[in-house]
């Protein structure tokens, strides 16, 4: 007797999703077609987000992020 099964295999490419910490901020970098979009997050409220070429472009983007809302934060308790 001759079984056969569904082919399972998509031929889509695979969805990614990679989330990683900073301090208070979680950012998340999804697959998005071409590229890839990073969304930092902060008390689970989006504080940022933009298109990305990769992960590894992601990852650095994201410390500049991180800095630079850093570096805002302690200014407005600074000026309080």
């Amino acid at each position: 007797m001759n079984r056969t099964r569904p082919n399972s295999f998509n031929h889509e490419k695979a969805s990614a999703r990679i989330v990683w910490r900073d301090g208070p901020f979680r950012m998340e970098c999804m697959d998005a077609g071409h590229g890839m979009r990073l969304t930092v997050f902060r008390n689970d409220s989006v504080v940022a987000q933009e298109r990305v070429a990769s992960a590894e472009v992601a990852w650095r983007r994201s410390a500049e992020i991180c800095q630079q809302l850093s570096r805002r934060a302690v200014g407005e308790r600074g000026s309080a």
